[in-house]
């Protein structure tokens, strides 16, 4: 009946709104994973009719796999998202843009092990992330390693340096997913520079071999490409060596 068919349809609205609700929870004390659960992912709302449900088709920049990807390391996409692994598609998406990101020192970010401190570095960051109206997102193993890297980015230049510049290398295709290492970096911002290893490795990163991941902060005057470079090699560096119990 037609009050059977509408029930059906309100039935399938809730659940796919508690499933997207579900799935993000990108730390485990308990505030933030209050705060991130009324983050939803950045995808238009499907279209309901008396027949069906549509939702929308993926094209450059709306990538269902990334986004969801990006949800769980704590960054949901306002607008459009691009991920960047070759340098081919890293010189194309430079094509025309005039400004480099800046040298800097190849000084890595201290490790911040207050989680509060870091959280609420954290969370100033990705605020200006998830407002941008463009990210990027490049990827590659951390140089002579096979520690694979994620640099989120709200500046094209950011992102084209970390794969021109070999800030981070061609690793094997795989699937957008969360990743050991991540930097967050936005020249926009408070001038901060910090890493924090979480004591868990993230549910989405078991299958690898470290016990635990590294989160990057670099805004303002701190995102350089030598900050960037020495932080990710630092973090690598750390993720890789063999704990006490080994």
């Amino acid at each position: 009946t037609t009050r059977d068919e509408a029930g059906r349809k309100d039935r399938i609205i809730m659940l796919l709104r508690t499933t997207t609700r579900a799935v993000v929870v990108r730390r485990s004390v308990v505030p933030a994973v209050v705060r991130t659960q009324a983050r939803l992912l950045a995808i238009s709302r499907p279209t309901v009719d008396e027949d069906s449900m549509v939702f929308p088709r993926e094209r450059p920049g709306l990538d269902y796999t990334l986004n969801w990807s990006l949800n769980g390391d704590g960054v949901t996409p306002y607008g459009d998202a691009y991920r960047l692994t070759k340098k081919e598609a890293a010189a194309e998406m430079l094509s025309g843009v005039t400004r480099e990101m800046p040298a800097g020192e190849a000084t890595a970010a201290p490790v911040e092990e207050d989680e509060d401190a870091f959280e609420e570095a954290f969370d100033s960051s990705v605020a200006i992330l998830e407002a941008a109206p463009t990210l990027y997102v490049a990827e590659g193993d951390a140089p002579s390693t096979r520690v694979a890297c994620r640099v989120i980015t709200d500046d094209v230049a950011v992102a084209g340096a970390a794969i021109l510049n070999k800030i981070v290398e061609r690793m094997p295709l795989r699937e957008a997913r969360e990743l050991p290492v991540t930097a967050y970096v936005t020249p926009s911002g408070d001038d901060l520079a910090l890493c924090h290893y979480p004591a868990d490795a993230p549910l989405a990163l078991r299958d690898m071999p470290y016990t635990k991941a590294a989160r990057i902060i670099l805004s303002g005057k701190h995102a350089t490409a030598g900050e960037l470079q020495a932080s990710i090699l630092a973090a690598a560096q750390e993720l890789t060596n063999p704990t006490p119990d080994d």
